[in-house]
């Protein structure tokens, strides 16, 4: 039963790794300012490399499996 709906966990997953993201810009954005040493498009990117990245690789994941079980 679980193996059948892995992709969908795994799609609830990548969603979710992008809601954090644009909650923890929003923190970052809230806690910034000027007298930081690194500009705001850094704490972005940053960010995007801890929260975007995986939720992207999670979401090929999912797909793949998808496929697969379709197949």
């Amino acid at each position: 039963m679980i193996r059948k709906n892995i992709h969908k966990i795994l799609y609830l997953f990548s969603i979710m790794l992008g809601i954090a993201f644009v909650i923890r810009c929003g923190i970052d954005f809230i806690n910034y300012d000027a007298t930081n040493s690194a500009p705001f498009y850094v704490f972005v990117v940053v960010d995007a490399l801890e929260f975007i990245l995986p939720s992207l690789l999670v979401f090929l994941a999912a797909r793949i499996l998808k496929k697969k079980q379709e197949a």
